[in-house]
């Protein structure tokens, strides 16, 4: 999934990528690889899900060189998303 921001003052105000989401099959071996060409983690946590499911995801500086944020997942299959309480706008 990929994450428009329709609008951010820090980019002047036009519309823009957010941060593109990767659900890799080795997540570990992505997060070293990211880590090892020094990217900064600007988030890195794990998340509840529904029925005692959970996920992980590490936010990475990309946005100098690609214009936006990179997150590295682990989805597990069976997990199950909380909804949220609701969306903007």
């Amino acid at each position: 999934p990929v994450t428009l921001v329709e609008f951010n003052n820090t980019e002047g105000g036009a519309n823009h990528v957010h941060h593109l989401r990767l659900d890799v099959p080795e997540y570990a071996e992505a997060r070293d690889r990211l880590d090892g060409l020094g990217r900064r983690r600007i988030l890195d946590g794990d998340f509840d899900g529904l029925e005692g499911t959970s996920s992980k995801a590490i936010y990475f500086d990309t946005a100098a060189d690609l214009g936006f944020v990179v997150e590295v997942a682990d989805l597990p299959a069976d997990y199950k998303r909380i909804e949220p309480d609701g969306h903007y706008p």
